[in-house]
């Protein structure tokens, strides 16, 4: 099926030639004088080294038009670390007879800051705020920030245009963002609705726009990977996101070939497209997978927090048995003038406690404490300890009573005894 055989027959008369018309003068990118010639500046290479006689070709170097260029603030990355370079002119240079493309930062004509070739492997990282990023030929990152969404967007198409032609046009599919987008990427199976413009690659750039919906209220649907459009959108639009805007540069085989549409598109014709994804709806197995990675995220984190509560009570825990030690100490090395203090210290507090019971809930309370005390007192009269010094049976049952508690019954027929 053809992709203008669209089921909404929502395709527009063509409108205005869209993309780039025509080179800029450098010295207006840099806000020098330039006196208002119609000539176009040309970057001329540095000279080559002449060929001895009988190897073909002359002195001089290959000049390189200025494609497009634009003024960014720049910023360099060492360490992991962006560092602002302020703002610079960045170029697109080309020569269409040799299929050479640059793209070259710089503050003058002749201060030349980083450069790289534009071929098929070169990549243009489009990011949110009007970023983008690139690595130059001395492997150096570089962001650069545009002074608006439009301005990212038509250098973003020109790298694209290039891309295309480094590699000979007609031959390979290029796909160049101009707008990230969020959420999943768009696969085989998935259905979407989008905006477009079309255009025809002519003369190495932008030439009649045959097609658009852009100002229609109806986005155009289809599935992708169904083939209901043509291979070069099947193909094209994988790994977009919802929000995301990309450009297209599509050979006509993969295109109309050799029919091409009559009155729109000439036959054997490359195109350019400029599409936006609006609205998403993933396949089941998607959805499937989605939610399952939700599920796997949210029980990660579940047993995360797990963890974390049980290293808080093992920390707590510790805690207590580290004061039941030091009470022992305390008591071991004090003798009973130090089990007299501690009975009166457990006094004061006016704990109720069962011997050798302990509240788990009030670890940091003076109830544990006393608790505490009175195990440890209790260890050490089990232990065949001596009462505190200057105290009789009574007075420390006396003692025990004024605290509220109840008495040891091996403690009590000691003192019955003694009775």
């Amino acid at each position: 099926m053809s992709f203008l055989e669209d089921d909404d027959g929502d395709f527009l008369a063509s409108g205005p030639v869209g993309g780039t018309g025509g080179a800029p003068k450098l010295a207006q990118l840099f806000g020098g004088g330039g006196g208002g010639g119609d000539a176009e500046f040309t970057y001329k290479a540095p000279k080559q080294p002449k060929k001895a006689k009988g190897a073909g070709g002359g002195g001089g170097g290959e000049q390189m038009a200025v494609l497009h260029a634009a003024t960014v603030t720049t910023y360099k990355y060492v360490n992991e670390q962006a560092q602002a370079q302020g703002k610079l002119g960045a170029a697109i240079l080309g020569q269409h007879s040799s299929k050479e493309y640059k793209l070259l930062l710089y503050a003058g004509k002749q201060q030349h800051v980083a450069s790289v070739m534009v071929t098929m492997n070169f990549t243009l990282h489009v990011q949110v705020n009007n970023y983008a990023s690139f690595t130059d030929e001395q492997r150096q990152r570089w962001s650069i920030s545009f002074e608006s969404a439009s301005a990212l967007g038509d250098f973003a198409k020109q790298i694209a245009l290039c891309k295309f032609q480094s590699a000979g046009g007609g031959l390979m599919l290029v796909q160049q963002d101009i707008i990230g987008g969020d959420g999943m990427t768009l696969s085989s199976g998935d259905n979407i609705e989008c905006k477009y413009s079309g255009w025809v690659l002519q003369d190495h750039t932008f030439g009649k726009m045959f097609d658009s919906n852009v100002s229609s209220d109806k986005s155009f649907r289809f599935r992708i990977g169904k083939g209901k459009v043509i291979k070069g959108w099947d193909e094209g639009v994988v790994g977009m996101k919802k929000g995301g805007k990309r450009c297209l540069v599509i050979p006509s085989a993969l295109a109309y070939g050799s029919q091409g549409v009559p009155d729109r598109i000439p036959a054997g014709a490359n195109l350019i497209f400029e599409v936006e994804i609006k609205k998403v709806k993933f396949s089941k197995e998607k959805e499937v997978e989605a939610a399952a990675a939700a599920a796997a995220a949210e029980k990660k984190a579940a047993q995360a927090a797990a963890a974390e509560t049980v290293s808080q009570a093992s920390d707590s825990d510790t805690e207590v048995r580290g004061r039941a030690a030091s009470l022992t100490e305390q008591m071991a090395a004090g003798g009973d003038s130090q089990k007299a203090k501690l009975l009166s210290r457990m006094a004061k507090m006016g704990a109720h406690i069962m011997p050798g019971a302990m509240a788990a809930d009030t670890v940091d309370s003076p109830t544990v404490e006393a608790a505490l005390l009175q195990q440890q007192l209790q260890q050490q009269q089990m232990m065949g300890g001596a009462l505190p010094m200057g105290m009789t049976p009574q007075q420390q049952q006396q003692q025990m009573n004024a605290m509220g508690g109840m008495a040891n019954p091996q403690l009590q027929q000691q003192q019955m005894g003694g009775n």
